[in-house]
């Protein structure tokens, strides 16, 4: 390896997104999203095209973004569910306006949205999901569970970095 590929690794790995980062968003006082573009019913190709749009989308509204790959039980058209698989972005300092625009614009029947004070919820963008636009469906608690590599219902893990594949969510509140 010459010392230039050495330097660009370097380079990389003070890039690359690690678990801590995620954390860190988690407990700011600063806003972020996690959504995604794709839908199940549509073929490979169109998701990644509309993954590639999303990220220039995102991009324009002068926002960084942190790549997730993840499953998630989404609602089919017949109103059945369908686990999907889908790629994913962790958008800090976005609007809770700007997280359900961009929900809606790729058909997502929800987003999950973290506001100042530190509450993450589950927003519906769909009024398929029961749910009125904007209205939380689920209350998280305010931490990641990185315990377990079995998130079957709704998971995240990066798709770059050190912590690469290792799954992590975010647990539902129990009611009072």
């Amino acid at each position: 390896m010459n010392l230039l590929q050495i330097i660009k690794e370097e380079i990389e790995k003070m890039f690359e997104s690690s678990l801590g980062r995620i954390h860190q968003h988690l407990k700011s006082d600063r806003t972020f999203a996690m959504l995604s573009p794709n839908r199940g019913n549509l073929t490979p190709q169109e998701n990644k095209q509309r993954y590639e749009q999303l990220k220039k989308q995102v991009r324009q509204f002068g926002l960084g973004f942190i790549e997730l790959g993840g499953g998630y039980q989404e609602t089919t058209d017949d109103g059945g569910t369908m686990m999907v698989n889908e790629d994913s972005l962790l958008i800090p300092n976005i609007t809770k306006e700007q997280a359900i625009q961009i929900g809606q614009m790729y058909e997502q029947d929800s987003v999950i949205f973290k506001n100042e004070e530190g509450e993450t919820n589950l927003i519906s963008t769909d009024q398929r999901t029961g749910v009125p636009i904007g209205g939380s469906m689920m209350q998280f608690n305010p931490e990641f569970d990185f315990s377990s590599d079995t998130h079957d219902f709704v998971y995240s893990k990066l798709k770059k970095g050190q912590h690469s594949d290792r799954k992590f969510a975010l647990q539902g509140k129990e009611e009072d």
